[in-house]
């Protein structure tokens, strides 16, 4: 639990997964990206800080942060924009956030 830290979510890009107002918790010791899943990560990036699935494309050096809410595009950046402050790891609404297959 040493590196486990809740934040609060504005938005509605991630639900109905992570819904707007709920806490989620992550976990600070996992900062790098898992380069064959889809994880949800909290991102610093220039766009801002976010919450977002994260799919690395290595063939471009470029990150791609795609919401849950379909209504919400996805975002492009290159890797070196991109610092990982922690994997989302579950929410204050009890859902244990899984890892992608």
């Amino acid at each position: 639990l040493k590196y486990i830290e809740a934040l609060n979510v504005t938005g509605e890009s991630m639900e109905p997964l992570i819904k707007d107002q709920s806490l989620v918790f992550i976990d600070r010791s996992k900062t790098s990206l898992c380069f064959e899943k889809e994880n949800i990560y909290v991102v610093n990036t220039p766009s801002g800080v976010l919450v977002k699935k994260v799919k690395f494309i290595p063939t471009y050096n470029k990150v791609q942060l795609i919401s849950e809410n379909k209504l919400y595009g996805a975002e492009l950046f290159d890797l070196e924009d991109v610092i990982i402050i922690g994997k989302v790891v579950g929410t204050s609404d009890n859902e244990m956030i899984k890892e992608a297959a």
